[in-house]
C-alpha cells in the first residue's frame, strides 16, 4: 500500500521554494511601500488601478497563506496537541516578553 502524504512531507527545506517565496512577498512589501513614499500619499500603484488593492495588500495575504501551511505542518508533525501548543508558546512568547520589555522600558 503506498505511503499516505501529508503537508509536512511538502515541506522539506531542502525541496521546497517557501523560502523564494517568502523573499518575493517581501520585496513586494518594500515596493509597495516605496511608491507611497517617493510619489506621496495619492500615487497609486499600477496594480491597485487592476485590482482594487496594493502589491503590498496582495503579498501580506500570501505571508497568511504561507504561515496557515506551515502551522498546519508543524501541527502535523507533533505527537499531540499538548506538544503542539508548547512548541508554539516557546516560538511566540520569548520575542514577545522581550520586546515588550523593550518597549516599556523606552517609555
Amino acid at each position: 500500500m503506498p505511503k499516505t502524504l501529508v503537508l509536512h512531507d511538502h515541506l522539506d527545506r531542502t525541496t521546497n521554494s517557501y523560502s523564494l517565496i517568502r523573499l518575493l512577498a517581501a520585496i513586494a512589501v518594500i515596493f509597495s511601500h516605496a511608491a507611497v513614499i517617493v510619489g506621496g500619499p495619492h500615487n497609486l500603484e499600477p496594480l491597485y488601478t487592476l485590482t482594487g488593492q496594493t502589491l503590498g495588500w496582495h503579498a501580506v495575504n500570501v505571508f497568511f497563506v504561507l504561515s496557515g501551511i506551515m502551522v498546519t505542518a508543524s501541527f502535523q508533525r507533533k505527537q499531540n496537541i499538548w506538544q503542539f501548543i508548547k512548541a508554539r508558546l516557546l516560538r511566540i512568547y520569548p520575542a514577545l516578553l522581550i520586546t515588550s520589555l523593550l518597549v516599556f522600558t523606552m517609555a
